[in-house]
């Protein structure tokens, strides 16, 4: 179950860097495909390292939800914030979470947090017949 192995990748991300890392999953929503679970996580895990290692967050915050008929994963974290899109710089990191944005038919938004730090969301259907 995805919720499951994100509350695993929380407990590692808390151990390994000693920050507070939250996991909150929409009870209604399942997701079967094995394929659209292994790109969930690991754009939740690129989003959380990225938060750790550019953005300096004590906090991280991952959500897997729904809104309407589409799923969000969106994870929100305290750190120094993500640069303006002019002056931000295509990291490899980056580009591999719009792959994978992309390979399950969803899309990648980065944006700044009101109140600092990063916020990384992904919009998908999580019924697709592709996965």
């Amino acid at each position: 179950c995805i919720c499951q192995t994100l509350r695993e990748l929380a407990r590692t991300v808390e151990q390994m860097f000693s920050i507070s890392c939250t996991v909150e999953c929409a009870p209604d929503l399942v997701i079967t495909q094995k394929d659209l679970s292994t790109h969930l996580f690991r754009l939740a895990q690129e989003a959380a390292n990225n938060a750790v290692k550019h953005g300096k967050a004590q906090r991280v915050s991952i959500l897997l939800g729904t809104n309407d008929d589409q799923a969000v994963l969106r994870i929100t974290d305290d750190g120094v914030g993500f640069p303006p899109e002019e002056d931000r710089m295509e990291g490899l990191g980056l580009r591999i979470m719009s792959y994978r944005a992309k390979r399950i038919g969803g899309d990648l938004d980065i944006q700044a947090g009101a109140h600092g730090g990063t916020v990384v969301t992904c919009t998908f259907n999580p019924k697709t017949d592709e996965n």
